[in-house]
C-alpha cells in the first residue's frame, strides 16, 4: 500500500467522532420465560475500510487492516450488549383520585400472563371488583364508600405479575394510590 494514498486520514480519535457513529438499531424478541436467560450477548466488531473516494487519491476498493495497526493495538473491539428488557406489567394510572362522596373508577392492567392484586394495610372502605385477571388489558374497578372525616385518606393497592401460579410465586410489582379527599373535587 502506497503511502501517499491514506496521506489525509484523521487520527482515530477524530475518525469516531467525526466520520462513523455506530448506533444499536436492533430490535429483539424474545420468549417470555427466557427473559431471565439472556441478558446480555458479546459483539467482536473488526475495523475495515470500504470503498472510499479521496480528492488526492481517486478511488480505493474495500480493504481489511492486518490484525495489528501501526501503533501495535488491535485493529477489533469487543463489547458486551445488555438488553434493558420492558416491564411485562402496567397500568394506565398511577393515581386514582376520589372525592367525598366515594364512587367508581376504572383502572385498566396490562400484563403479560396473570396479575394479582392486594391491598396494603387492607382498607375496609376500599373495594376492587376483581383480584386476579389476566391478558393484555385487562379493567379492574376500584370502589370506595362515602367519607365524612376532615381529613384525606389513602390506600395502596400492590398489583403484581404472577410468575408461576402453581406455586403462588410473583415477581413484578406495581404500586396504585387510591386517594380520597374530604371535599369535593373541582
Amino acid at each position: 500500500m502506497a503511502a501517499g494514498k491514506w496521506q489525509c486520514l484523521h487520527d482515530p480519535a477524530t475518525l469516531s467522532c467525526s466520520v462513523f457513529s455506530p448506533v444499536n438499531a436492533w430490535v429483539w424478541k424474545f420468549d417470555t420465560r427466557k427473559r431471565d436467560v439472556y441478558k446480555s450477548f458479546q459483539s467482536d466488531t473488526g475495523i475495515g475500510i470500504m470503498n472510499t473516494i479521496s480528492r488526492y487519491s481517486g478511488s480505493q476498493p474495500c480493504k481489511d487492516i492486518p490484525g495489528k495497526c501501526t501503533n501495535g493495538q488491535s485493529n477489533s473491539a469487543s463489547y458486551t450488549i445488555t438488553f434493558h428488557m420492558p416491564p411485562l406489567l402496567g397500568v394506565d394510572k398511577k393515581n386514582l383520585m376520589f372525592d367525598n362522596a366515594g364512587g367508581t373508577q376504572k383502572l385498566q392492567i396490562a400484563v403479560q400472563g396473570s396479575f394479582q392484586i392486594r391491598l396494603a394495610n387492607n382498607p375496609s372502605w376500599i373495594r376492587v371488583d376483581r383480584a386476579v385477571g389476566s391478558g393484555e388489558l385487562s379493567e379492574v374497578f376500584v370502589s370506595v364508600d362515602k367519607y365524612t372525616e376532615e381529613k384525606e385518606r389513602l390506600a395502596v393497592l400492590q398489583i403484581y405479575r404472577v410468575k408461576d401460579a402453581a406455586r403462588g410465586t410473583t415477581d413484578e410489582l406495581l404500586e396504585v394510590k387510591v386517594i380520597q379527599t374530604s371535599g369535593k373535587i373541582s
